[in-house]
């Protein structure tokens, strides 16, 4: 992708090519469309992939790796039971 430059500051503007990079599916409600970052739907799809298919708290730590299990517990979202 060329460089692209702001209009106002003749500045090079950032790559958001990663940010602009979606993915979409239906809605859970079957009403309409969810757009998400690639990144994110990948990460998203590898913590259902485990919870479907882990037994136990262990196994879903071991599918999802340790970065990933690391930051749900810091989000306060799972207690370890």
């Amino acid at each position: 992708m060329s460089q692209q430059f702001n209009l106002w500051t003749g500045q090079p503007e950032p790559d958001d090519s990663l940010a602009r990079d979606l993915v979409y599916g239906p809605s859970n409600s079957g009403n309409g469309l969810v757009f998400i970052q690639r990144v994110k739907a990948m990460i998203l799809a590898k913590i259902w992939d485990a919870l479907s298919s882990s037994t136990t708290w262990g196994e879903f730590r071991v599918s999802v790796g340790e970065r990933i299990y690391q930051h749900i517990l810091n989000r306060g979202q799972f207690d370890g039971c």
